[in-house]
């Protein structure tokens, strides 16, 4: 008996010592990668807002684990304040919850993600568009060994008037020529040195050579939609002198246009009588 009165004793000296003291609130660090299907990031993260867990009420958050300093919630792409700015595809924060709901815009388009731990790192969105793959390709490496087949794409003989465009068909793909002006030379030569693609180099006369302009070429990429995309190039000119514009880079998926400037916009290298730029329209304002 004595014993049991002893422990009943010490229980009832307790709970008013446990009342008097306030425990302070646990902030828990969250750390939300969001990343595409090889577990890169996405860099293109532009919105985050945080919710408490199974609603739509907006979740406080701090910046620090001692919860002084608050976090905006939602973000905001022009707040100014401490927010959900995310860095490379990553947007941290500390919480007294221990889960959370979380809504983001990655790529343009909105993707949520419920009962989200401190412990949950990565957050899979995969791009909208198929990303390259052996199965799937986009892009390509080309490399001229030989002059192309050439016909219209109506099946014809190729022609040299303005505006018209050639196929040239090589083992690594098919190419568009259009032609600016009419040409006397529109065909490209096999050369001891490789493929010439001169022409017939008539001030005011050109050739733009691509891909193709539709969406789904496989040379054709969606900024913030496909992953990171480049090209790389090797040619000689026997004279840069002689060249008004030699550019080669990115343009808008629009018609043809006979001079570069008159693109929507545009991403080049240009080598222009001798001196090499980088050029760019945004917006059909003028080239930069």
């Amino acid at each position: 008996m004595k014993k049991l009165y002893l422990t009943i004793l010490l229980v009832a000296l307790m709970i008013p010592m446990m009342g008097a003291t306030a425990l302070a609130a646990e902030y828990r660090l969250f750390q939300v990668q969001f990343c595409d299907e090889r577990l890169e990031p996405r860099t293109d993260l532009s919105y985050v807002a945080v919710y408490n867990a199974g609603s739509l009420t907006a979740s406080t958050l701090k910046a620090e684990r001692s919860g002084d300093t608050a976090v905006t919630n939602p973000m905001t792409r022009t707040t100014t304040a401490t927010g959900l700015r995310p860095n490379n595809g990553l947007a941290q924060f500390y919480s007294t919850k221990t889960t959370v709901d979380i809504i983001a815009h990655v790529g343009g388009r909105e993707v949520s993600f419920r009962g989200v731990k401190p412990t949950d790192k990565y957050f899979v969105v995969p791009y909208s568009t198929p990303r390259y793959s052996r199965s799937n390709a986009k892009g390509g490496y080309v490399k001229f060994d030989g002059t192309p087949i050439q016909m219209q794409p109506d099946g014809t003989v190729p022609a040299d008037v303005d505006t018209e465009i050639n196929l040239w068909m090589f083992n690594q793909g098919t190419f568009e020529a259009s032609n600016i002006n009419t040409q006397t030379l529109f065909t490209p030569v096999w050369t001891a040195s490789g493929l010439n693609v001169a022409m017939d180099q008539t001030d005011t006369d050109g050739v733009e050579i691509n891909q193709g302009i539709l969406a789904n070429s496989p040379a054709a990429f969606t900024v913030g939609t496909d992953g990171p995309f480049y090209f790389r190039c090797t040619f000689t000119s026997t004279d840069v002198s002689g060249s008004d514009d030699c550019a080669i880079g990115f343009r808008n998926d629009g018609a043809y246009a006979p001079l570069i400037d008159n693109y929507t916009d545009m991403a080049v290298l240009n080598n222009i009588s001798g001196s090499i730029y980088t050029e760019t329209i945004v917006g059909s304002a003028a080239t930069v």
